[in-house]
């Protein structure tokens, strides 16, 4: 299925409809959205631009075993934005309408919509799926950079433990007993940094990204609704 909002593609184009009533997204196409408890979906206007047309945002967060916190402490962001075109191709000057105040967004009436449900729901999941690839793509990269940092910052943390235990070992002197408990002891230590280092790895390597919120945003080049 192939829509546009633009009157005069749609009639040079037979098998392109004409989108006159606003975006064909409706909170029902994203019941798949709300799953989690923390979704949200919704329907907007925003006016003021050069070309008429439509845009799916999507914001994910990070996903991460609950168990492992200080993993998060790795990455250097825990949200990520995406603006996808009806076609599913990625709008990145448009990512930033959450959070511009510049540009508000109005809150868009879904009832028109109900009669196309089957189809607008079509477009949705396939723009959904688009969006899928970008944000395992954002979040794999970040978990890379999350790893690096995270060996430099385990190895940093080892050497001052060896360094610490060394000045302990020739503090203690050379008593043999005494000397063996505590090379004992501070091979434990090591053992248990190494256990924990490597959950901090493994719920690196975990993360995925999680749907927060998902909007259609109707873009009009009125700037005001005429009365």
């Amino acid at each position: 299925y192939v829509g546009t909002f633009s009157r005069t593609d749609a009639l040079d184009h037979e098998d392109v409809e004409f989108l006159s009533f606003g975006h064909p997204l409706v909170t029902q196409a994203l019941q798949w959205a709300a799953t989690a408890h923390d979704s949200s979906a919704g329907l907007a206007v925003c006016r003021g631009f050069a070309q008429e047309g439509a845009v799916f945002l999507w914001s994910f967060g990070l996903d991460l075993p609950e168990d492992v916190p200080e993993a998060a402490t790795f990455f250097d962001t825990h949200l990520y934005t995406f603006a996808l075109d009806e076609a599913g191709k990625r709008r990145p000057e448009l990512e930033h309408l959450l959070t511009d105040a510049s540009r508000p967004l109005d809150r868009m009436d879904a009832a028109p919509l109900r009669a196309s449900i089957n189809r607008w729901q079509r477009l949705c999941e396939q723009n959904f799926a688009a969006v899928e690839g970008h944000a395992g793509a954002a979040v794999g990269r970040a978990s890379s950079a999350a790893l690096q940092r995270a060996a430099t910052a385990q190895a940093a943390r080892r050497r001052d433990l060896r360094r610490s235990q060394a000045r302990t070992l020739q503090a203690q002197g050379k008593a043999a007993t005494s000397r063996h408990a505590l090379q004992a002891s501070h091979q434990e230590a090591l053992e248990q940094l190494g256990q924990a280092e490597q959950r901090v790895l493994a719920a690196i390597r975990r993360s995925q990204p999680r749907l927060m919120a998902a909007l259609a945003v109707r873009l009009l080049r009125t700037k005001h609704v005429s009365g």
